[in-house]
């Protein structure tokens, strides 16, 4: 009853508070010994699996060298190596990495460098962003303008201005041919 939950009435899940304990793999345990498949892995953050014995040894030795550098006026050596792998990987059609903490704060970036580049380049009309109905992309104010899920976004209007939804297109055919 002290903790918060996205995108649930309160009332609700402390009625019946579905409350994760373990993790393995891909599967999760519950307070009362059921076991799930984790189909949302940690909401994306997860895919490799719970209990990862390699992504564990990682992490603790980055913790024992180095556990955090502020983003905001440095940067890192590992940070470094990332960027440039994934300049690598993307076969160097980037030359410039932002590295973020969440989806949610990617889409908050994104938001933001847009209009900045519109607002630095003399265009500061040019504030919209458009996303399709029935897409996710977080559970902070700006990346819920962007997402196309009513009953995600309704509790929480009013929302940034300029957040507009089309219809995702449809393969093989389109939205007027169907019946």
């Amino acid at each position: 009853r002290h903790g918060m939950v996205d995108f649930n009435q309160m009332r609700t899940f402390t009625a019946d508070p579905l409350i994760m304990v373990e993790g393995s793999g891909i599967r999760l345990t519950d307070t009362e010994g059921r076991r799930y498949i984790d189909g949302l892995s940690g909401v994306f953050a997860v895919s490799l699996g719970h209990g990862n014995e390699e992504i564990i040894e990682a992490i603790t030795a980055q913790h024992r060298r180095l556990s955090f550098s502020s983003p905001i006026m440095t940067t890192t050596d590992r940070a470094l190596e990332l960027a440039s792998e994934l300049i690598r990987v993307t076969g160097g059609r980037y030359d410039v990495v932002k590295q973020l903490n969440s989806g949610s704060e990617a889409t908050e970036a994104a938001i933001k460098m847009a209009r900045q580049y519109h607002r630095q380049s003399g265009s500061p009309e040019r504030y919209k962003t458009i996303s399709f109905y029935r897409s996710y992309h977080g559970a902070t104010m700006g990346a819920l303008t962007q997402t196309g899920w009513p009953q995600l976004r309704n509790p929480y209007e009013p929302f940034l201005p300029g957040g507009l939804h089309a219809h995702p297109p449809i393969p093989g055919g389109c939205r007027a041919c169907s019946g």
